[in-house]
This record gives structure tokens, C-alpha cells and sequence, in this order.
């Protein structure tokens, strides 16, 4: 606790806010985003082309969501309506969907930099319609690259019949 408290007073000199996500969950959160959504983003599936398949995980899938939520319920007890929110690539895909239920006026804005996968790829995920829901709560939207961009606009086009 006294660690805590020494690390959020150097964040906050700096403007900083530290997130504390239960130990539990963030575990599972990480293994989500490790096994699951990195080799899709990647178009890495050789994972699950083998005889130990790595199935899509509701247990990681409700991390992942709930530690989300951790982060946008931060950053809503520090912002105000006209702040500007930047969120930092695929590890966070749902934070802007619940900081903007609750702030409707934010100006959120997302950076993506790993590649965004083939179309054919992403809709195969279970959860592709709320990846994308979190990503269109978003003003503004960065790619590293034109390709990831194009990437990203034929799957929304082909997701929702755009």
C-alpha cells in the first residue's frame, strides 16, 4: 500500500493516474491478449491450424472486458467533457465503448500499432462486432500503416455490409 501510494505521487507530478487491476483477472487478461487476440491481429493462426487448438476463452474474453472497464472507469474519474483520451493499441479495444457511455462528449481517440488482421480472419472472432463497436466509439483512429488502415475498412465494410 505505501508503494502505491509513492508511485501515484510521482504519476501525478506528471499527470499520470495508476490503474490497479485485480491481480486475478489481469492475469487472464493478459493470457487473453497473448494467445488470443495477438496471433489473430498478427495473422499468426498457425496456433490454431494444429492438434492443440487455442479456442476462443469466455473466461479471457470476460477479462479482458472487465479490465477495460478497470481502465475506462479511471479514466472517467479523471477527465472532464471536453478532455482528450488516447488509447493505446489492441489491449484496450473495449475502454473507449465504456468511457463513452459514460461521458458522451469525450473526444477519444485510439492508435492501433499492430497490423489489423485480413477481413477473413477477423470475422471469424465471436467477439468481432464488439472489437469493432469499441474501435467506432472512437473519433479519431490511427494506423502505423495504409495497409492496416485498408485492413480495418474492408472488414467494417464487410461486418456490416457497408
Amino acid at each position: 500500500n505505501r508503494e502505491r501510494q509513492e508511485i501515484e505521487r510521482l504519476l501525478l507530478r506528471h499527470d499520470c493516474v495508476a490503474v490497479w487491476p485485480p491481480q486475478e483477472e489481469f492475469a487472464d487478461y493478459v493470457d487473453f491478449c497473448k494467445t488470443f487476440l495477438w496471433p489473430v491481429f498478427h495473422d499468426s493462426m498457425l496456433g490454431f491450424q494444429t492438434t492443440n487448438v487455442q479456442f476462443f476463452s469466455d473466461t479471457g474474453w470476460a477479462a479482458y472486458t472487465y479490465i477495460n472497464n478497470v481502465y475506462a472507469r479511471t479514466v472517467v474519474r479523471h477527465t472532464h467533457e471536453s478532455g482528450i483520451i488516447w488509447i493505446q493499441d489492441y489491449h484496450l479495444l473495449m475502454t473507449p465503448t465504456f468511457i463513452a457511455r459514460k461521458v458522451q462528449k469525450a473526444n477519444i481517440g485510439l492508435y492501433l500499432h499492430t497490423p489489423f488482421p485480413s477481413s477473413d480472419s477477423f470475422k471469424s472472432l465471436p467477439v468481432r462486432e464488439e472489437l469493432l463497436s469499441g474501435i467506432f466509439s472512437c473519433d479519431q483512429i490511427g494506423f502505423q500503416f495504409f495497409d492496416y488502415a485498408r485492413a480495418f475498412l474492408v472488414s467494417a465494410k464487410r461486418i456490416y455490409g457497408l
